[in-house]
């Protein structure tokens, strides 16, 4: 039996005029997402990427794994302290920008990206996106 846990990609279907009708606060968490992965691919570093569930399930399947019903998804509530970890990934970044000004502004923008957290998102939050976990087991094998 194997348990696959993941993050749904929180702007994998950000195009056309999907990002205008988020709220605030969602817009904030794919901002900060977008800022994050800037920052890593400015520092010549590798992102690290989230799979869909249906890109799991799919791969588990064409590897001969028998995906288990129902699989699960819950929720991820994003607070200021959630934002301020991902634009912590970003800011350890920084040194490694080959342009001192590019990594001065995006520092600014990291700033800018945390106020803005704080004062929309709080300790109370936005709900977006999710988190899951897909059971499989190989096809005609037990648990």
């Amino acid at each position: 039996l194997v348990h696959v846990v993941g993050l749904s990609p929180v702007y994998a279907l950000m195009g056309g005029d999907a990002y205008a009708k988020l709220s605030e606060g969602e817009k904030l968490v794919v901002d900060t997402a977008r800022l994050r992965d800037a920052c890593i691919l400015l520092a010549a570093h590798r992102p690290y990427r989230e799979y869909p569930p249906a890109w799991i399930i799919r791969s588990l399947r064409n590897h001969g794994f028998e995906v288990l019903d129902p699989w699960k998804s819950y929720g991820v509530i994003w607070k200021h302290a959630t934002v301020k970890r991902q634009l912590d990934v970003a800011r350890r970044k920084l040194p490694y920008f080959t342009d001192e000004g590019v990594a001065k502004a995006m520092s600014a923008q990291i700033d800018e990206m945390d106020a803005r957290a704080r004062d929309t998102l709080g300790t109370t939050g936005v709900t977006f996106g999710s988190d899951y976990v897909i059971s499989a087991r190989l096809e005609g094998g037990g648990e």
